[in-house]
């Protein structure tokens, strides 16, 4: 009875060894879904190894613009493997000091490169910043461009996000960068400083937009279906609504340059030049994109545009293949995924295969199997040499 017994012992605690080993492997994410919390969302992956394949350990999920950008900016990235920040839920008020909705690619020492996904969400925030400067290469693309938006103008030019179509709303499609007031001061920032470079591939940018180009540095804007579109807020006039400003190069910089290849802009382009006359130090003229001066070689116009002008009098540049998403002639297939704007709050993730959890289900199968074989082999030679 007694051998009988110390045989049972080792065979409980050989499975004990091995429930701790299944007990940390799904602690460790194999088996559990790993999600974000409810306030982030924004997913930053990163190619560490360098062979196209992103691991699950290899995400991190964020809730400020600054938080991922601290982030990318720690990696190692490469114009061929870069960081992707990919936005997995809609955000209507983003909330934060301006710096927190600040998402800033800086690299000082060497060069930083990332693809920033609008994935066909909507973000929209009182002020909101996106970035590239000392040798960072941004590009903004919409990876999910048929996603329905619905919103109506509100009576102060805020725009209002609601979850199903009424008698008075405008439908976009795809990624949204949205002003959350219509004011001269607040909107969505879009700044390309020294030495940076930013390529719009996608998304609408809806609102009070300043678009800012400074000097040694490269704006790309270059997708069909990509928009600006600037408001003409109350006390201003159409000269003084810009959507995107470019400054002159600066002693001992590089000039900037604007090239479209693409798209629509709505609202006036300004070129800073410099004037020792003026209290700034420098004058303001409105540029025409449809009929580019010979004196400013730093914009290039590259594909024919179309100018009309709004109500507000502001220009409206078409490229001649642009598609619209904002109210398009074709609306999606009945089939096509439909945003819930207001509760569509929590990001969903899918669930991790972690590599590490694996493995040590593997060593808690492996204990089992030899450890109860070893223990029934034992046990099976001691009956022998008794009999």
């Amino acid at each position: 009875m007694a051998k009988i017994g110390k045989q049972w012992g080792s065979i409980i605690a050989c499975w004990a060894v091995a429930l701790a080993f299944i007990i940390t492997g799904i602690c460790l994410g194999t088996i559990i879904p790993s999600k974000a919390a409810d306030e982030d969302f924004l997913a930053v992956t990163f190619d560490v190894n360098g062979d196209g394949v992103i691991s699950d350990d290899e995400t991190t999920y964020y809730a400020s613009f600054r938080a991922a950008g601290e982030y990318v900016n720690t990696l190692s990235t490469t114009a061929e493997n870069r960081a992707v920040v990919k936005v997995t839920r809609d955000v209507l008020s983003l909330s934060g000091t301006e710096e927190d909705n600040c998402f800033v690619l800086y690299k000082e020492d060497g060069t930083s490169w990332c693809t920033f996904d609008l994935n066909g969400h909507v973000l929209k925030a009182d002020a909101m910043g996106v970035t590239a400067n000392y040798e960072g290469h941004l590009t903004i693309i919409d990876s999910q461009p048929t996603l329905v938006h619905y919103y109506q103008r509100t009576a102060d030019g805020d725009y209002l996000f609601v979850n199903e179509p009424t008698a008075d709303y405008t439908a976009v499609y795809g990624g949204v960068l949205c002003s959350r007031e219509n004011s001269a001061d607040d909107g969505v920032q879009i700044v390309v400083m020294a030495g940076g470079e930013l390529v719009i591939d996608g998304g609408t940018y809806l609102g009070r937009g300043c678009f800012a180009i400074m000097y040694d540095a490269k704006m790309i804007f270059n997708k069909l279906t990509s928009q600006m579109v600037t408001d003409n807020p109350m006390g201003m006039s159409a000269a003084q609504s810009v959507v995107l400003g470019l400054a002159t190069p600066q002693e001992g910089y590089e000039p900037s340059i604007l090239e479209i290849n693409g798209g629509m802009i709505s609202g006036n382009i300004s070129f800073c030049e410099s004037d020792p006359d003026a209290d700034s130090g420098y004058k303001t003229r409105i540029i025409d994109l449809a009929n580019v001066p010979d004196d400013v070689p730093s914009i290039k116009v590259n594909v024919n545009l179309t100018k009309t002008l709004d109500t507000n009098g502001l220009p409206i540049y078409t490229s001649e293949n642009y598609t619209p998403t904002i109210n398009p002639d074709v609306p999606p297939a009945d089939d096509q995924p439909t945003d819930n704007q207001e509760n569509k709050n929590q990001s969903t993730p899918d669930v991790k295969t972690n590599l590490i959890g694996l493995i040590v289900l593997g060593v808690a199968a492996a204990v089992m199997v030899v450890g109860v074989t070893t223990i029934i082999i034992v046990n099976t030679k001691k009956r022998k040499k008794v009999a």
